[in-house]
């Protein structure tokens, strides 16, 4: 009886033996070949201020290691702690419906807390940035920055107060500082507006962009005759002739390279 027995327990061990190595061997034949689709997921961050962010994250097709970063900032109306909100227009909406696709980039969409600016909330986001730059090994060269509206302002606070942190920078209807000009003369600027903004004077941009190319800058600016504040999102994302998220893709941080020469 003690034989069969262990003649039973040996059997049992090799079968288990078997299917954990066809588990393991599956496991590792996916993980050579992977065929992920993009997707856009929804997080929560926790600043080192305690200050909860939330965010959406567009990941691309067959991501890998090197890719870069966009980070997009929206609109007044998208602040809260309602995540439905940022894609409610704009970038974010493009992605989340597909009429914006196969985009070879993470981008990255905070939300701004009720009640705040970008340049209040600019540190923690900063941090989230850099979790996902190292979470998802991003090419740190190629992290640009974009938004419209508030988001537009933001982009060009948090570009002067942050930029060596980014490649170029991409506002859209936003108001900028001219006493920041400086700031921007170490990576390309690509500015929107509309003509008929009654928002945001496009005169904002194109003030700026002449104050940035007179310092040495490399800035430039598109404004589209007879469009709303609330046009631009539209005619600048899906724009087949400027093609801005593929300009900003190919910039590259030319102060990192400096670092490592």
């Amino acid at each position: 009886m003690t034989n069969i027995l262990r003649k039973y327990f040996l059997i049992c061990l090799s079968l288990a033996c078997f299917a954990s190595s066809c588990t393991k061997d599956h496991s590792t034949d996916a993980d050579n070949n992977p065929d992920s689709p993009a997707s856009m997921t929804q997080h929560v961050f926790a600043s080192t201020s305690n200050e909860n962010i939330g965010y959406w994250l567009y990941t691309p097709a067959n991501a890998k290691a090197g890719m870069p970063l966009i980070i997009y900032l929206h609109g007044g109306s998208g602040r809260g702690n309602d995540l439905n909100l940022v894609i409610g227009g704009s970038l974010p909406k493009f992605l989340h419906e597909g009429t914006i696709k196969d985009i070879p980039a993470f981008i990255l969409m905070p939300q701004c807390p009720a009640g705040k600016t970008w340049e209040q909330t600019g540190a923690s986001v900063i941090e989230l940035i850099d979790q996902i730059a190292s979470g998802k090994k991003i090419d740190t060269k190629k992290i640009s920055l974009t938004g419209h509206s508030l988001g537009g302002s933001g982009t060009w606070r948090l570009g002067a107060t942050y930029f060596s942190k980014f490649s170029c920078i991409a506002p859209l209807s936003g108001s900028a500082d001219m006493n920041a000009a400086s700031s921007y003369t170490g990576f390309p600027v690509w500015a929107f507006a509309g003509s008929a903004d009654d928002i945001v004077s496009p005169n904002s941009s194109s003030e700026m962009i002449a104050k940035i190319n007179s310092l040495g800058g490399n800035a430039q600016l598109k404004i589209y005759e007879g469009a709303t504040h609330f046009d631009v999102p539209d005619l600048t994302y899906k724009d087949t002739d400027s093609k801005l998220l593929e300009w900003m893709i190919n910039q590259k941080n030319r102060r990192k390279d400096e670092q490592e020469i």
